[in-house]
């Protein structure tokens, strides 16, 4: 008798194990929803802000995107939008990339790499702050997450060119 209460007090310490890792699992489930929840709530305030962005400041962002001249004042307002353009693209992708965004992680970058491609003022630009912050931070940057994201906009640029010879340059395009 002795060891039957022995084995039914092993049985159901072995059973409680087995609910506790159940809940645990089942906390962590809801755990990660919440967060892809958040993570969606946020990319869509983002695209938002970025559109608004551009939105407003149209005028210098098409003047730029196509190569026109710019004042020294929308000189700094487009390097500061295509830098914005930038970090939104590489935050999407780097969410992508995590598997904390549903987006196919080619998308972001392949972005950027059309708009280089198909607007020579936006390329110019992007080159410019790409090669400032690394003269800037060349430790920092030579080893972070960002060197991986301009090679792969460079390859894809690369790729662009050489299968699409002349570029659509509908301003219209440019950001999207």
């Amino acid at each position: 008798m002795k060891s039957n209460w022995r084995l039914i007090a092993e049985l159901l310490a072995a059973a409680s194990v087995v609910v506790s890792l159940l809940f645990v699992g089942y906390e962590l489930r809801l755990a990660r929803d919440v967060a892809s929840t958040e993570n969606l709530n946020a990319s869509l305030g983002n695209n938002l802000s970025m559109g608004t962005l551009i939105t407003d400041n149209y005028d210098v962002w098409q003047k730029g995107c196509i190569g026109e001249q710019l004042t020294d004042g929308e000189s700094i307002l487009f390097a500061q939008l295509v830098q914005s353009y930038n970090s939104w693209t590489f935050i999407r992708w780097r969410n992508s990339a995590g598997g904390i965004s549903r987006l196919n992680n080619i998308q972001p970058p392949l972005e950027v790499a059309l708009n280089m491609h198909r607007f020579p003022g936006f390329k110019d630009t992007w080159e410019l702050t790409q090669s400032e912050q690394a003269a800037s931070h060349p430790i920092r940057l030579s080893q972070a997450p960002g060197s991986s994201w301009t090679a792969e906009v460079r390859r894809l640029l690369k790729m662009l060119i050489e299968t699409e010879p002349n570029p659509i340059r509908d301003i219209r395009l440019c950001g999207i």
